[in-house]
């Protein structure tokens, strides 16, 4: 956090998330309507979960009138935890058994953690009765740092994770090796970020360019960072630790690293909305 924090003051142009629906995220809501059946559900977090119901036309799992109740610490442990088993258990358990089925299991003296392994253990899982697809937005990199410390949430220290997602804007490629963001250059060959005052190893990096991705790592300690290459030669560079880096939100939304046994990508517009179609049941996938 203190690395992010030195770094980002340093680029000019610092993407922050806004509480309100921009045109390109309004323009996707509506185009949900056209992409999903009519019986779709949507699995994402709360924040607009009304505007997709009424833009949409589409249920969702979560909305703002909603976010006191079990479904929330589950859909942030989809984001949060680095295992697409564990995030499609989630759903598949959350869309069968929901905060009904959760509540008979606390009257039935099952503690909070029993119910959550059961759950990723796929014990509630069956075929999803309606089509179902997870969104990612734009506006939940900001917000990534609280749902991550919910999703990653500890019942003995009764505490979670606190790692939020720093995101550098207005950067370009100035050779083959070299991106700058403001005064901060990462170099790719090399392995390492240079601000004015800092030099940083990176211990990960990870490079989606034309729907390719490309990862280099060295066996030391060091910084994970995403290097995404945008449409009309923009790049956005996201700089993370390694829990964070593994999450469900980085591989699939950031990343658009996915299982295709649990899920299938449908729709990419990033950084507005990426959208997954949940598998109805595992596929078997050839080897």
């Amino acid at each position: 956090m203190a690395i992010v924090l030195t770094i980002i003051p340093l680029a000019p142009n610092i993407v922050i998330a806004e509480p309100k629906i921009t045109p390109q995220l309004y323009a996707d809501f509506v185009n949900l309507n056209k992409i999903t059946p009519k019986s779709s559900v949507i699995w994402t977090w709360w924040d607009y979960g009304t505007a997709i119901e009424f833009l949409a036309n589409r249920a969702t799992f979560h909305d703002g009138q909603s976010q006191i109740y079990p479904k929330t610490y589950f859909i942030a442990t989809s984001y949060s935890d680095s295992n697409p088993e564990i995030a499609y258990n989630t759903i598949s358990a959350i869309s069968n058994i929901g905060n009904t089925g959760i509540e008979k299991l606390l009257k039935e003296k099952n503690t909070p953690q029993e119910i959550r392994d059961k759950i990723f253990e796929g014990k509630f899982n069956a075929p999803l009765k309606r089509p179902t697809y997870f969104a990612f937005t734009g506006d939940e990199i900001g917000k990534f740092g609280w749902i991550n410390y919910f999703g990653t949430w500890d019942f003995k220290k009764k505490k979670g994770i606190f790692e939020p997602i720093g995101q550098l804007g207005d950067c370009k490629k100035k050779s083959e090796d070299t991106v700058f963001c403001g005064l901060n250059e990462i170099n790719i060959k090399k392995m390492y970020l240079k601000t004015p005052s800092l030099k940083l190893n990176i211990n990960t990096l990870a490079i989606y360019k034309d729907k390719k991705l490309t990862i280099k790592s060295l066996d030391s300690d060091g910084l994970y960072i995403d290097v995404v290459y945008l449409k009309n030669s923009k790049i956005n560079v996201y700089i993370l630790q390694k829990q964070p880096f593994y999450s469900m939100f980085n591989q699939m939304y950031i990343l658009r690293d996915y299982d295709p046994k649990y899920f299938n990508l449908l729709y990419d517009n990033f950084p507005t909305m990426v959208l997954y179609e949940v598998n109805k049941e595992p596929k078997e996938l050839s080897k």
